[in-house]
């Protein structure tokens, strides 16, 4: 019995990492050096790279700023991910947005986020820093430099969106990530 358990947990970790393998990532920005006060344009492609279609939730986060992860090259420093409130999800909603990405067919997420020295008025928080504004969400990071920047993706296979949309192929589910790109913010 205990074999049979742990077999099945050993089966579905690889199922897993080979459906990563089936989704690549690409960071881009369109400059590397940001002011604040300034917008940071940034687009992330999602390629498909299997030899099948997949079916691919775009927008699987709840909150936009989780998309990327911040660490400074000086000190390791990380941004913080500051959510506004609890959102609630429309997920039949967001099930319109499923994509079928055929076979090396790409889909691309254009972002155009704010850097500021304060969060959003709507938060009535007054701390000062350093922030990047997302729709319905924010990161702060430690402060000025330069820092790695990476791109993730993770839909679980118990996404709620999958209620909402029938047929085949079913929703890709995994995670992924980009290679990681530096960026400098003075």
């Amino acid at each position: 019995m205990v074999r049979i358990a742990l077999l099945s947990v050993v089966l579905i970790i690889a199922y897993e990492k080979a459906s990563a393998a089936e989704l690549e990532i690409k960071l881009q920005f369109a400059r590397r050096v940001f002011k604040v006060g300034e917008m940071m344009p940034f687009k992330i492609a999602y390629k498909n790279t299997s030899t099948h279609a997949i079916r691919f939730l775009p927008e699987a986060e709840r909150y936009y700023a989780r998309v990327l992860e911040f660490r400074r090259l000086s000190d390791n420093g990380s941004g913080t991910v500051i959510p506004f409130g609890e959102m609630s999800m429309d997920y039949e909603g967001l099930s319109q947005g499923v994509v079928l990405l055929h076979s090396n067919e790409t889909y691309s997420r254009p972002f155009n986020v704010q850097i500021a020295r304060t969060l959003p008025p709507s938060y009535d928080d007054k701390r000062a820093g350093l922030f990047l504004w997302f729709r319905g969400s924010n990161i702060q990071l430690p402060g000025l430099g330069q820092y790695e920047v990476i791109a993730k993706y993770f839909c679980g296979v118990n996404h709620p969106v999958r209620r909402y949309i029938s047929g085949k192929p079913n929703l890709w589910h995994g995670e992924a990530e980009s290679t990681p790109i530096v960026v400098e913010f003075r």
